[in-house]
Formats: structure tokens, C-alpha cells, sequence
């Protein structure tokens, strides 16, 4: 089942983590408890565009940007937020690999978009996600993690091969075994 939520409209979009855009977070009049439900069909079906301003360079560039590193599966069930117009799905992945970053057993994930337009988490295709943590406000954690450099940070996992999905990442390996994913993640601070 899919729930939109929207939240008031002195919520501005966080583009932290999910865009890599440091530093940049929503105001503290921000109120993200105050959410209301908004029927599915008058949810915004388009995707922004965005600005990325960061594009790793490489898997050690990506991983020191990234809090928390893991190999997992995405779950059937998701939910659409809409923030600002703007449509995040947030979906959870069970882990099975922390690379690293706190123990955890299962991670929420926001991206951007609804779905209707697909997204990189696909329920039951495993990846290898880079993660950073989501804030509504600088340093109150919400519990929700973005990808990495908007969809840098997402490598589908097939036969123990990773596979880049971000096209516009070409400092990052298109291909590369999981274990010398881990290995180049594990390495850096």
C-alpha cells in the first residue's frame, strides 16, 4: 500500500545528504510533524530537476561523503512523501553486509521521485548502498537515510558483481565484484 503525505508549506526541501549538497538543511520553522495525508491521485507525478553538485570522483570519494554502507534487499512495501511538491519514496532494506556505519538490521531509505518513474531500489533486487542520513533540521535525525549523491550511492548486486546505475557518475566503476566494492568502502575513514 502507498500513503502520500505532504508536509506544510513552510517546509522547504532538504537537499543534504540525498543531493550532496552539505550543509544545506530545512529551516527551523520547519515542522515535519505537521504531516497530512493527500490522496494518491493529486500527489505530484514529476520528478524536479535537481542540482547535483556532487558527483564522486570514486568508491573512496563516495565512501568518506557516506555514513552508513551496506549490502541489502529492498522490501516490497514503500510509501510516497511529498515535501514541497516535491515526491520522495521511502522505501526499507533488509541488510545483510554493514560495510560501514552503526549496526543495523533494516534501513529506510528516501529517494527522490514517486515511483511512477521507477527508482533504484527495486524490491528484491539486492544492491550495495552508500547512505547518508536525512534531517529535516541540522543534527536531529529523522531515522530515514538518502542515497549518496542522489543515485551515485546505488550499485545493483548480480552473481557477486556490482553494476553502477548512475550514468553520470563515470569516475565511478560501471562494474566491479562486491567484495572489492566492500574492500575500497572498508578502506576509508
Amino acid at each position: 500500500m502507498r500513503t502520500h503525505v505532504a508536509l506544510g508549506a513552510s517546509a522547504l526541501l532538504l537537499v543534504g545528504g540525498a543531493f550532496g549538497i552539505a550543509g544545506r538543511t530545512m529551516p527551523a520553522e520547519a515542522n515535519p510533524s505537521a504531516v497530512k495525508v493527500v490522496p494518491e491521485a493529486s500527489a505530484s507525478r514529476r520528478l524536479p530537476e535537481v542540482s547535483r553538485p556532487f558527483v564522486p570522483d570514486s568508491v573512496a570519494q563516495m565512501s568518506k561523503a557516506s555514513e552508513l554502507i551496506v549490502v541489502g534487499t529492498p522490501v516490497e512495501d514503500s510509501r510516497v512523501e511529498v515535501i514541497h511538491e516535491v515526491p520522495f519514496t521511502l522505501r526499507d532494506v533488509v541488510v545483510e553486509t554493514r560495510v560501514k556505519g552503526p549496526e543495523i538490521a533494516r534501513v529506510t531509505v528516501r529517494e527522490l521521485g514517486d515511483g511512477s518513474l521507477g527508482t533504484s531500489l527495486v524490491p528484491g533486487q539486492k544492491v550495495a548502498l552508500f547512505l547518508s542520513p536525512f534531517e529535516f533540521e541540522r543534527g536531529k535525525a529523522t531515522g530515514q537515510w538518502a542515497i549518496t549523491g542522489l543515485f551515485s550511492g546505488v550499485y545493483r548486486v548480480v552473481d557477486g558483481t556490482a553494476y553502477r546505475m548512475d550514468p553520470e557518475a563515470p569516475g565511478l566503476p560501471a562494474r566491479i565484484a562486491v567484495g572489492d566494492l566492500v574492500r575500497s568502502a572498508e578502506s576509508q575513514p
